[in-house]
């Protein structure tokens, strides 16, 4: 088997459905949660696999030699020049090249674990208790606004941390059911603040 044709197929694995969870799993802890990298780092690891496999079974070892490598290196390296070229994606983007924890929240690149409990139901629990606490009307809607665009941007979020989600599919699906749920919430929040607004 060429380097190419195993390259391809590691390719076409991670594109198609039979993409390795526990592979895919380790790619991203590799890279911190970042999608666009651990993709590259999937295909990596999967053509180390498939070399191993190939000296168990007594053919020549395939290894990704340099200019494979940097052939996924500077697609990966344009991705991101790209995306700081854009005036508008600086602020989702720092100079070093990675992006803020808040773009990595919206474009679903935290666990869903972590972005479900942590900044969905802890942040959720202690806003509540800091907006029932305060005695302005005005200063009570001003901080509803605040935390219901916060809202939004975990929502959208842990509905696409949970589309990519690489556990058991029934926590990816009751994730979803929560969304709905509390986009309901976001809603009322929206009743609320226009009416506190015009109070």
């Amino acid at each position: 088997m060429s380097d190419e044709s195993i390259y391809l197929e590691a390719t076409e694995e991670f594109e198609g459905p039979n993409r390795c969870p526990a592979l895919w799993a380790k790619a991203l802890a590799l890279c911190d949660g970042e999608h666009d990298r651990a993709k590259f780092q999937y295909v990596r690891l999967k053509v180390e696999k498939l070399s191993d496999s190939a000296v168990e079974k007594g053919n020549e070892p395939i290894r990704p030699d340099s200019a494979d490598l940097n052939e996924y290196n500077s697609e990966e390296t344009s991705q991101k020049d790209v995306y700081q070229s854009d005036p508008v994606n600086r602020l989702w983007i720092s100079e070093k090249g990675e992006k803020y924890t808040y773009a990595k929240i919206f474009d679903g690149e935290i666990g869903l674990a972590k972005i479900y409990w942590v900044y969905g139901v802890l942040v959720g629990f202690a806003a509540s208790i800091i907006i029932s606490s305060l005695n302005s009307t005005r200063e009570m809607a001003a901080l509803l606004f605040i935390y219901a665009i916060y809202e939004t941007l975990v929502l959208v979020g842990t509905w696409r941390s949970a589309s990519h989600y690489g556990g058991p599919k029934l926590w990816a699906i009751l994730a979803k059911l929560s969304v709905f749920v509390r986009w309901c919430g976001v809603l009322f929040a929206a009743i609320t603040l226009f009416k506190l607004w015009s109070a």
